[in-house]
């Protein structure tokens, strides 16, 4: 079937940008749950789901790419047409039905054992090859549903990009160029504080830079630690953020408009910086530790890392590929570490307020003539991220759409 479509597909190499980097070993992984709500016999048949995705990746051909890199550092996406990288494609029956999983509000204990294929962090396969798309079809018991867990490499595309693939929405690897055509002549400045992290040099960064991209992953895989994440879920309703920017109106310049990103970034950033206070209160060695920073001036200021999404910005909506750019703040340790009050909540909410209005065409202009002057920017910025403990990483996927059948 693979070869229906795949056929055409020509050996090429595809120079990727350098800000791509900071997203090589990650992957962007979905779990997709679908109810046989009018109990079809042919529901969401197999043959179609394999048919359809390898059409879609005919037109992806850097989903069936190997990373590689060059002397410098800088990466790429090779396609090999005699030795494609195809997806991990895997296919299974359960013996659990979609109203079971529905009964369990679809809870992670519920799922079908082996239904994700892919973790967070990107790892080999038992070849020893980097999959740059992971498929399984999971059918539940009676015909009454089924689950699609869907897997995209990172360093290819972005999360916005991911869903266009998924929904089929697709161009081909020729709009990778879409955003240098976009850009406009003129340039101008934007985070004061992303421009110092990339002018800063770093013997981190330098190392990064030649280490094979390939081995580059493995080494991030190896620095976060046993390859697991954990995270947690906050549900905040509408009523309360609605409150919450009222009742922040009073702190604010006239005027000023508060999304609900400004405030979920201001309410996680206190969050994460009052519990690692906390943390580091509990232990004389992370007390001592941070009496000696404050002597000497070091961490004085909580990073706020925001990675916006550039397509409305230069007018590419239906551009598939990474439209990314990461745009810092800091937060003062003293603000944060002290209770939470609403004038407090304020100074965080104006600060990425002002931070993403400063976004223009020119902006992202700036951030791309930047990064493509030297690789090794992007990896003071990965660099920067693993040195400091008090970074905040915020990124927004409620915008990106949908996967339809």
């Amino acid at each position: 079937m693979d070869s229906e479509f795949l056929g055409a597909i020509k050996s090429q190499t595809i120079p990727m940008r350098s800000f791509d980097t900071i997203a090589c070993f990650t992957n962007i992984p979905y779990v997709f749950f679908y109810e046989n709500t009018h109990a079809a016999p042919d529901f969401m048949p197999t043959d179609l789901l394999k048919k359809s995705l390898y059409k879609t990746l005919a037109d992806f051909p850097f989903l069936l790419a190997d990373i590689t890199t060059d002397n410098c550092g800088r990466g790429y996406l090779t396609v090999n047409a005699d030795s494609l990288n195809l997806p991990d494609l895997q296919c299974s029956t359960s013996q659990i039905t979609y109203g079971e999983l529905k009964a369990q509000k679809f809870a992670w204990s519920a799922w079908p054992k082996n239904t994700v294929t892919a973790e967070f962090l990107a790892e080999r396969d038992a070849h020893g090859r980097l999959k740059m798309v992971h498929i399984n079809i999971v059918r539940l018991a009676d015909n009454s549903g089924l689950i699609l867990f869907a897997n995209v490499h990172h360093y290819a595309i972005d999360a916005k990009g991911s869903f266009e693939f998924l929904n089929q929405w697709a161009r081909n690897c020729a709009q990778m160029q879409v955003i240098m055509e976009s850009l406009p002549e003129v340039r101008r400045q934007g985070s004061l504080t992303t421009r110092g992290i990339f002018r800063e040099r770093s013997i981190l960064a330098t190392l990064l830079a030649h280490i094979p991209m390939d081995k580059y992953v493995s080494s991030a895989i190896s620095a976060l630690g046993d390859g697991t994440t954990q995270g947690h879920i906050f549900r905040i309703m509408r009523t309360t953020l609605d409150t919450l920017r009222a009742d922040l109106q009073e702190f604010v310049p006239e005027g000023t408009r508060i999304s609900d990103n400004d405030m979920i970034v201001a309410l996680v950033s206190k969050t994460i910086g009052q519990s690692q206070n906390e943390a580091c209160k509990r232990s004389w060695l992370g007390a001592a530790g941070a009496k000696l920073a404050s002597v000497l001036g070091w961490t004085t200021d909580q990073p706020v890392e925001l990675a916006v999404d550039t397509r409305r910005h230069l007018g590419i909506q239906g551009y598939v590929g990474g439209a990314l750019i990461i745009q810092h703040f800091v937060n003062p340790l003293k603000e944060v570490y002290a209770p939470t009050t609403l004038e407090g909540l304020a100074k965080i909410v104006v600060r990425s307020r002002n931070t993403v209005d400063n976004i223009d065409a020119g902006v992202v202009r700036d951030y791309v003539d930047i990064t493509e002057e030297n690789p090794q920017y992007m990896f003071r910025l990965t660099a920067h991220s693993t040195m400091h403990g008090k970074l905040a990483s915020f990124s927004n996927h409620s915008r990106r759409g949908r996967v339809r059948r």
